[in-house]
């Protein structure tokens, strides 16, 4: 772990909302993810971290639940259906939306297949 985790709606990711939506239009996010904006969605949490510094050390991104299950099996894995909420997952291919990442100036090689 990086650090200690925050409750989801912390207030620190509307940092990250404007920081994505200076890259990505709203529009197009919804086009490639299929999520309703909301400011807490991982994708702008991971772009106020990006903001903060925090992901520089990061080499592998388990979300709570999948950190949870690594504990428990020692396997590291990320579950379709919590991915899907990252807003990172692109929604037709259901793969991780590597383009998405890259124009984010996210790390693609932190997330599971």
């Amino acid at each position: 772990m990086v650090g200690v985790p925050y409750h989801y709606r912390d207030e620190r990711t509307g940092d990250g909302v404007e920081s994505v939506h200076a890259r990505v239009a709203a529009k197009e996010l919804y086009r490639r993810n299929g999520l309703q904006h909301l400011p807490f969605n991982t994708l702008f949490q991971f772009a106020a971290d990006q903001n903060a510094g925090s992901l520089d050390c990061m080499d592998r991104a388990l979300l709570i639940p999948d950190l949870i299950a690594y504990w428990l099996t020692g396997q590291q894995v990320a579950e379709t259906t919590n991915a899907s909420t990252t807003g990172l997952l692109d929604a037709r291919a259901g793969q991780w939306d590597a383009e998405l990442m890259h124009m984010l100036g996210l790390p693609e090689t932190c997330w599971l297949r």
